[in-house]
């Protein structure tokens, strides 16, 4: 997963201004609530785009983990320059969040954003579950987000819509329990990155064997003269999740 990101680098924020981006950073924000004072540990943080909104959001410390060096170091770049006028705590650690590990530490709110969707088995996905339950608070919480699974009902065609959301969502491949895709952002410059999508029990019933518990949440129209989102929110491109930890299912974290 390392190396298509690499290659991607700072291009990755450009996904950013994508009406489907637009839509989840709106639906995430709302679910949120207020994060004044509180740790935040985005995992797969890519080049720190949600780690720069929870600064600006309040957040007292905030700890970004990706695999890709590249994309660390845009991020470092990105958040040094929030830190000035926020200045939360920053850490920032190159970890492959699809293996265990353990920082030491817990937080109040645990961000997800596109990291289930790179778990192709059920015991990657328990895996991640795992680092999620591990590193969250008595009483925290995970939101996160991945691929509208509503799409595996288009087999191999091209999740209708997806277009409409800045970007061209296709199936390129079969997993056991869902699908390889291929998304090629509408953006310049152009790019695209490989990941899965899996049948909506599959992340509900890992999260179960890591302690958690699963909520899906409604998208939140952004209201935004730009995009009429509510002409097609019914396509959503993605779904938002808020979970937390079940500590008497906990099977070990």
């Amino acid at each position: 997963m390392s190396v298509q990101f690499d290659a991607i680098g700072d291009h990755y924020t450009c996904i950013k201004e994508t009406p489907g981006s637009l839509l989840e950073l709106h639906t995430l924000r709302t679910s949120l609530g207020d994060i004044t004072d509180q740790s935040v540990l985005d995992l797969a943080c890519g080049s720190g785009f949600y780690a720069q909104k929870a600064m600006q959001w309040g957040a007292r410390s905030v700890t970004g983990v990706d695999i890709s060096r590249v994309m660390l170091d845009d991020a470092s770049r990105r958040l040094s320059c929030s830190r000035d006028e926020w200045d939360p705590q920053l850490q920032l650690y190159q970890i492959d969040c699809g293996q265990a590990f353990d920082l030491g530490q817990r937080f109040d709110v645990v961000l997800a954003v596109w990291l289930l969707n790179y778990a192709s088995t059920r015991a990657e996905m328990v895996t991640m579950w795992m680092n999620i339950a591990r590193h969250l608070k008595p009483g925290g919480r995970c939101l996160g987000i991945v691929p509208n699974f509503d799409m595996l009902g288009y087999g191999d065609k091209v999740f209708p819509g997806a277009l409409e959301w800045g970007y061209k969502i296709g199936v390129v491949g079969k997993v056991e329990e869902g699908v390889k895709l291929r998304v090629e952002a509408d953006v310049e410059p152009a790019f695209g990155f490989n990941c899965f999508e899996m049948q909506r029990q599959v992340y509900e019933e890992c999260a179960r064997m890591a302690g958690c518990v699963v909520q899906w949440l409604p998208m939140v129209d952004p209201v935004d003269e730009r995009v009429n989102f509510a002409s097609i929110l019914p396509r959503a491109a993605s779904r938002v999740f808020w979970a937390t930890r079940d500590d008497k299912d906990l099977v070990g974290a």
